[in-house]
């Protein structure tokens, strides 16, 4: 759903900024997902190609994901009523 709303986020916005999407997540009111026995936070916007780039100084994690990491633009499906 993240690489959808990409690639939706794309279609109607246009090419990205060089930079990228940022994210950030609040590590102290989300929960983590274990993965291989570690606390991973924000496993399913990594699984959907962002990654750590640091953190903020009020300590929230941000990801970022790169134009070229992006997927190609995909208009956004309406759902039905």
């Amino acid at each position: 759903m993240i690489r959808d709303a990409v690639a939706a986020t794309r279609a109607y916005f246009g090419e990205p900024p060089d930079l990228g999407l940022v994210t950030f997540i609040d590590r102290r009111k989300v929960r983590p997902t274990m993965v291989h026995g570690l606390k991973t936070w924000g496993y399913t916007y990594k699984l959907a190609g962002f990654r750590e780039v640091g953190e903020t100084k009020g300590g929230l994690l941000a990801l970022q994901l790169l134009p070229g990491d992006m997927p190609p633009p995909e208009a956004a499906r309406e759902t039905p009523p």
